[in-house]
C-alpha cells in the first residue's frame, strides 16, 4: 500500500480506485484530496510500517506497550499487554508454559516461525517412524506417522502453516491440525448418534475431523514451538483419553472445546 502511494506521489497523481464489480463506485473517494494531503498521508504510513516492523522484530515488552500505546491508545495497549502476562502466568500455574529450546525464550509474537525443515528435524528426532509427506517450504508442510498410546496403534497426519497472514489474504486453517488417518475415527465411532468429543468438524472430509489437542482460550500454539514437543505429545494424549472415552462413554481429559 505503501508503495503505491508513493508511486503515485512521484508521478503527482491520486491513487484511485474503483470498485471492479461497479465501475461508478470509487473505493478511494474520501481518501487524500491533494498532493499535500496525500504526502502527509504518506508520512503517517511510513512511521505506521517503522512501528509495526519494530513489532515483527521483537522489541522489548515494555517498548511494545509504548509502540501500541502510540497506534490504539494506552489502555488498549496496557490491557493487551497484562492479559498476555496473565494468560501466560495461568499456562505457568497449569505446568503448561513454553519455553524455546536453547534459549529459554518465552514464544511471544515477532518472533520468527520455524521452518518445514527445522520442524522436520526436530520430529525425526523425536519421532523417527514420522515421514514428510508435503513440503512447501514458504508456508509449510505435512508429515505422518504412527503413535500407540496403549496398545492400539494409529497413523496421524500432521499440516503444518509457518505462516498465516499474508499482504492480501489470510489463511483460514490453524497454525498447526493433526487428523487420525487410520483408523478411520468418524463422527460416530461409538455406533450412539454421538460425536467424539474434543474435534473440529472436516466439511470437506467429515470421516477426518481435526483434534481438538488445546482449549484457544487458555492457550495458543504459534509455530515459533516445536510440534514434537507439543503438538504430537498432545494428539497421543487425545488418542489416550479418546480410548478412554470408547470404552466408557465418559472423556476424562478436561471439558471439550471445539464442535
Amino acid at each position: 500500500m505503501l508503495e503505491i502511494f508513493e508511486a503515485a506521489q512521484r508521478a503527482g497523481r491520486f491513487v484511485h480506485e474503483e470498485n471492479p464489480a461497479c465501475r461508478a463506485d470509487v473505493l478511494t473517494d474520501r481518501w487524500p484530496a491533494s498532493l499535500e494531503d496525500q504526502e502527509r498521508f504518506i508520512g503517517d504510513l511510513r512511521e505506521l510500517t517503522q512501528k509495526l516492523m519494530r513489532l515483527i522484530e521483537g522489541a522489548p515488552l515494555e517498548e511494545m506497550r509504548t509502540i501500541l500505546g502510540d497506534l490504539f491508545g494506552e489502555r488498549p495497549a496496557r490491557d493487551v499487554v497484562a492479559d498476555y502476562i496473565k494468560r501466560y502466568g495461568s499456562q505457568v500455574k497449569q505446568g503448561s508454559g513454553a519455553h524455546l529450546p536453547g534459549t529459554g525464550q518465552i514464544p511471544a509474537a515477532g518472533m520468527i516461525a520455524l521452518s518445514v525443515g527445522e520442524q522436520g528435524r526436530r520430529i525425526r528426532a523425536v519421532f523417527p517412524d514420522f515421514k514428510l509427506t508435503l513440503e512447501a517450504s514458504w508456508m509449510g508442510g505435512g508429515w505422518e506417522g504412527p503413535l500407540t498410546p496403549i496398545m492400539r496403534r494409529y497413523r496421524i497426519r500432521v499440516t503444518y502453516f509457518r505462516r498465516r497472514f499474508f499482504d492480501t489474504w489470510t489463511l483460514a486453517n490453524d497454525y498447526a491440525s493433526v487428523q487420525v488417518v487410520d483408523p478411520v475415527i468418524g463422527l460416530d465411532p461409538r455406533k450412539t448418534g454421538e460425536w467424539p468429543p474434543h474435534i473440529y468438524f472436516n466439511r470437506a472430509a467429515p470421516q477426518y475431523p481435526r483434534l481438538c489437542l488445546y482449549d484457544p482460550r487458555e492457550r495458543l500454539w504459534i509455530p515459533e514451538e516445536y510440534i514434537a514437543e507439543t503438538i504430537v505429545p498432545w494428539a497421543s494424549d487425545w488418542l489416550f483419553f479418546f480410548e478412554g472415552w470408547l470404552a466408557t462413554g465418559e472423556w476424562e481429559g478436561g471439558d471439550p472445546f471445539g464442535l
